[in-house]
């Protein structure tokens, strides 16, 4: 993606080290700017017969360079006034695309067998998916005094998962989880509490809100948990990061 602003013939030739034999690279006609490549991840993989596109979404910047004159002080009244000064000018122009590279392989090593192409990132957004929904929503859930005792435990829990490491939670998770405090536990919200076909056994739905150790940025994780009580005491059987789902 990158484009430098001057020995343009390098990468040319760094680039056709990575195509097909018989492809070649397009000739890059002389403008004055250059494109930067900020960020790319590997989005998809599509495959076809014998080869794949790999699909990058990618940030780029084409930055244009213009001349413009600049006035120069007139320092001296007794003097015509100074020639203006003739500057370079940048101008960035930031876009997000997906970059599809058409590959093959062969006894293990790849090469580019198709001119990679740019497509809209607006292929990636449908508007006929929906959001994950709470399948329990219409069950009834557990009395007040349970969901109470439930919710007061899982503050102290939230606590511990945001500040511990996962090794310091096996006596509350079956299996240990944490964020070894890069976050810190801010409240629960919108919480649900259901009863199962055991008395001693809930399935917990809600949102967590965490908050950055460094920074005052807030994000909300949702959670599905099978809870128990096992000799008095809470343990969490199952974790999800989901309201979907039973348990």
């Amino acid at each position: 993606m990158n484009v430098p602003k001057e020995n343009r013939e390098k990468r040319q030739e760094e680039l056709s080290t990575w195509y097909a034999q018989g492809l070649k690279v397009d000739e890059m006609k002389h403008f004055i700017g250059y494109r930067k490549l900020k960020t790319k991840t590997l989005y998809n993989i599509e495959s076809h017969k014998g080869y794949v596109v790999l699909q990058y979404k990618v940030v780029y910047e084409n930055i244009t360079i213009e001349k413009e004159e600049e006035a120069q002080p007139h320092l001296d009244p007794t003097q015509p006034p100074p020639p203006p000064k003739v500057v370079e000018k940048e101008k960035v122009f930031e876009h997000t695309a997906l970059l599809n590279i058409p590959i093959s392989a062969k006894e293990g090593k790849y090469a580019i067998i198709e001119n990679p192409y740019i497509t809209s990132v607006e292929q990636l957004q449908s508007k006929q998916i929906e959001t994950i929904k709470n399948p329990m929503v219409k069950k009834e859930q557990a009395p007040f005094t349970e969901k109470q005792k439930i919710e007061n435990w899982l503050k102290e829990f939230f606590v511990k998962y945001a500040d511990s490491k996962p090794e310091d939670l096996t006596y509350m998770m079956k299996e240990p989880r944490a964020l070894s405090g890069i976050k810190s536990f801010v409240a629960i919200q919108d919480l649900k509490v259901y009863k199962t076909g055991d008395k001693q056994t809930w399935t917990v739905k809600g949102t967590v809100m965490f908050k950055e150790k460094e920074l005052d940025l807030e994000n909300k994780e949702t959670f599905t948990m099978k809870v128990v009580l096992k000799e008095g005491k809470y343990f969490v059987e199952k974790m999800t990061n989901t309201v979907g789902g039973n348990e």
